[in-house]
């Protein structure tokens, strides 16, 4: 897929901090642009959203796991929950993870600047 971004000459600044982060990050700019995006509209979703919207657990089994969470009244969290049932990998967790953390990190500290 390719994807083709117009701007203003006045946000040629968002570009320049485009390039530097990538380069930062040691990333593509468009791997850069896909990670803010995901962030933006995933990062603020509950672990299980994230999962799901990424197909990595079905609606049935999501269902079943927050069931079982609601039911021991525990601290067991959501992914550990999923992990033992065996609908996800600990990767998986671990990528939505960064997902929610990418987007704290992207978003709420540059709201604490403001």
């Amino acid at each position: 897929m390719q994807l083709t971004v117009f701007y203003k000459e006045t946000d040629s600044y968002l570009i320049d901090k485009l390039e530097n982060q990538a380069k930062q990050d040691r990333k593509s700019r468009s791997a850069l642009i896909m990670t803010i995006l995901e962030s933006f509209f995933e990062g603020k979703l509950p672990i299980g959203e994230i999962l799901r919207d990424q197909g990595a657990v079905s609606e049935q089994h999501l269902e079943q796991a927050l069931s079982i969470q609601e039911q021991q009244q525990s601290n067991e969290l959501l992914g550990e929950i999923l992990i033992k049932k065996g609908f996800v990998s600990s990767k998986e967790i671990t990528y939505a993870i960064n997902i929610q953390e990418n987007y704290k990190k992207l978003f709420q500290e540059e709201l604490s600047h403001v």
